[in-house]
């Protein structure tokens, strides 16, 4: 994309009249995906990520077996993103793990949840 000279002189002698015009239009345009983001975007993506925490640990109740539990998923990035939830869900409802591994299981994998014993 190339100007002409013409062009671009008329381009700065509009910068020049209307600069602070744009920049208003710039900040208001700014103003507005800002607040799209914050009450329109991230509350969406909060719902979704609870929704997910909250079947995870539905899952992980009903998986529950001495004191351990064995959850299932098809590819390797659900099991890692159910890791990651996993330390989210101890931190953030007490819930204390002895450990949290990831095994791959033929062309499955598992993850394999010890809870902490109750003293």
């Amino acid at each position: 994309m190339k100007f002409s000279k013409e062009k671009w002189a008329e381009i700065k002698l509009s910068w020049q009249r209307y600069g602070g015009e744009y920049i208003a239009l710039m900040f208001c345009g700014l103003l507005f995906l800002t607040v799209v983001w914050f009450f329109v975007i991230c509350p969406i993506v909060n719902y979704f990520h609870e929704n997910e925490i909250s079947s995870l640990k539905t899952e992980l109740l009903r998986k529950v077996e001495d004191n351990s539990a064995t959850l299932e998923f098809s590819n390797e990035n659900e099991a890692k993103k159910a890791e990651l939830n996993l330390g989210e869900i101890s931190k953030k409802d007490n819930i204390d793990f002895d450990n949290i591994k990831l095994y791959k299981k033929g062309k499955k994998f598992e993850i394999k949840v010890q809870f902490k014993s109750a003293k």
